[in-house]
């Protein structure tokens, strides 16, 4: 799908709201027209990537969304001061591809363990074909997305990539533990979020520094910022390369913490728009995870204050209808506002600790995804 396309589709089924376009619109005006061909790029080639996967089950999963994850991909090379050429654009589009596969890779599993019927408004592939078709849809997703970094013939982004694969399935499995709990901790819910939300979002940012750094350092064009007065030719190149190399590593670590916290707080929002908002906003039903016995932050909150809803066993519930009833009773108890609180407080941080070396337009680009994170739900 082109980025025009993207930018430009709304939808009261919830694929596209208004505020999505809104925020995706003001970073790309403020990223100015490289991030702007980047993102162009990202989203042809994964168009591309899917077009094996027939057009009624990839739909859902390849094309629409909010696109933070590649997003963040492209803003995290935003600070390597010199590219690596034709050959680093395209490393740099094969990791924003690698990511946004993943995450449509696993929207697919979930849906089948959840048994959703609706994502972003639209029949999932369980819901239009069945649990093998669904299944194999997430299989292919994933070798997509390795296949499609392999390109870059670089160990570091693989390892980078499996790491962030391997959460993602621990996560699940911790939830699927606890479905159905009375008795989920903060602690346990906020370990589940860094697993299977943040941890995609770090290896984003990841991910955009080793793939423009690795391919400026093979081409010989990025510049080491420490001034080696090494006599030696050859000696002053090592030096130079390996001045470039713990640089990249400082900011893999820098934009990988702060995506990791965005992350969190992403999902923060999202189980708190479980509970306050409808299918027209959200692209699913309210109270979705609670029928599914997913316990949330605000399902957390509200029971430390609510007696009834303490002693509620989510497998009670018979359909939308009651759900929506809880979902009440939950708002009613300030348990929303107060995750939000937390989620804000984790965007802080995160904006907070950005360093000031940081060139001052990424800085602002990077606020403005954090922000946008948290004003999902106000």
């Amino acid at each position: 799908m082109a980025l025009g396309r993207a930018l430009d589709q709304t939808s009261a089924n919830g694929e596209r709201t208004e505020r999505d376009v809104a925020a995706v619109d003001t970073l790309m005006r403020r990223g100015g027209p490289r991030l702007r061909a980047r993102m162009t790029r990202a989203e042809a080639d994964l168009e591309g990537a899917t077009a094996e996967v027939d057009a009624p089950l990839a739909t859902y999963v390849a094309a629409g969304g909010k696109r933070v994850r590649p997003l963040l991909v492209l803003l995290a090379a935003e600070a390597i001061p010199a590219g690596g050429g034709i050959a680093g654009e395209q490393a740099l589009t094969r990791a924003a591809v690698a990511v946004e596969l993943m995450h449509s890779a696993t929207l697919a599993h979930d849906d089948v363990l959840d048994g959703a019927r609706l994502r972003r408004g639209q029949p999932t592939v369980v819901a239009l074909a069945g649990t093998k078709a669904a299944i194999a849809t997430g299989d292919l997703l994933f070798a997509r997305a390795f296949a499609e970094l392999a390109r870059n013939r670089d160990i570091a982004q693989l390892r980078a990539l499996s790491d962030a694969a391997l959460a993602l399935a621990v996560g699940e499995l911790l939830q699927h533990e606890d479905v159905f709990s009375t008795d989920v901790t903060v602690e346990r819910y906020m370990e589940r979020c860094e697993l299977k939300t943040a941890a995609l979002f770090e290896v984003a940012c990841r991910l955009g520094v080793l793939a423009l750094s690795g391919s400026a350092r093979r081409n010989g064009e990025l510049r080491s910022s420490v001034n080696a007065a090494v006599a030696d030719g050859r000696a002053a190149r090592v030096d130079m390369n390996g001045a470039a190399a713990a640089e990249s590593t400082r900011l893999e670590d820098i934009l990988g913490r702060f995506a990791r916290r965005i992350g969190l707080a992403f999902q923060l929002i999202d189980d708190v728009l479980d509970i306050a908002r409808p299918l027209a906003d959200t692209g699913k039903a309210r109270g979705t995870d609670l029928l599914d016995g997913t316990v949330t932050l605000p399902v957390i909150l509200a029971r430390e204050c609510d007696r009834e809803l303490a002693r509620l066993d989510l497998r009670t519930l018979r359909g939308p209808r009651q759900a929506a009833v809880v979902c009440d009773r939950i708002a009613a108890t300030g348990a929303l506002e107060e995750a939000r609180e937390w989620a804000l407080k984790i965007v802080r941080r995160a904006k907070a600790e950005l360093p000031d070396t940081l060139p001052e337009h990424l800085t602002g680009l990077l606020e403005t995804v954090a922000d946008a994170v948290v004003d999902r739900y106000r």
